[in-house]
């Protein structure tokens, strides 16, 4: 199983996220992946995000399916930095996995599906980040930023630059704990209960996300 969230659209504050604080300890080079599949066009989704509680230091990688350059990664440190990949749009209810590399303040490379789509982008780094959010980004301003309407799952976070045959890995199904597992600082495979395998930590399901169909991946 993985998790379906759905945003709140009149009301943003009942938009359904997974999340935990101080569950690990994670700064530059670093590497975020998920498999993701969209259910709404036309807006920005945040699918997976490390930060501190408030959002004001963050690392994060999300979606615009409305747009010809639909995959972005976000870095806030004291100063939001967004960054967008060219791609193809956004093929809604069909899964794909997605990927950054944060592997210095002037180089950030996204991937789709094993293909490096662009890297560049300069930012001030935030810092040491100590938490997860999935289906959403604290908002520094109050709230959420960009909540998504999406089916999530096999979320990693590596404390390190995974390289490209290690992503295309990832993307024939292999999953986050087979590939270097001693630098993998988070890893929420959400199938049935939302978990941190690494730190065995269970994420708090805001507004009750649902359980949903799983993609194929190999243990």
């Amino acid at each position: 199983m993985a998790y379906n969230f759905v945003r709140g659209n009149v009301n943003q504050t009942t938009s359904q996220y997974l999340g935990v604080d101080a569950a690990i300890s994670i700064a530059m080079p670093l590497t975020i992946v998920a498999r993701c599949k969209i259910n709404l066009a036309n807006t920005n989704h945040n699918i997976a995000a490390v930060q501190i509680a408030g959002g004001n230091q963050a690392y994060s990688i999300g979606v615009n399916s409305g747009a010809n350059a639909p995959f972005s990664t976000a870095v806030a440190g004291g100063v939001s930095s967004f960054y967008t990949a060219t791609a193809l749009p956004i093929t809604i209810g069909v899964w794909q996995f997605i990927a950054v590399v944060f592997a210095s303040t002037t180089s950030r490379t996204v991937y789709s599906n094993g293909n490096s789509l662009s890297s560049g982008g300069s930012f001030t780094s935030p810092g040491t980040v100590t938490g997860v959010r999935i289906g959403a980004r604290d908002n520094p301003g109050g709230g959420l930023n960009a909540p998504a309407t999406a089916d999530i799952a096999e979320v990693g976070i590596w404390r390190v630059s995974l390289n490209v045959n290690e992503i295309r890995s990832l993307v024939a199904g292999v999953t986050p704990d087979r590939i270097r597992p001693q630098s993998l600082a988070f890893y929420a495979p959400l199938i049935r209960e939302p978990v941190d395998f690494c730190g065995g930590f269970t994420l708090t399901n805001t507004n009750g996300a649902t359980v949903s169909d799983h993609p194929r991946v190999y243990a």
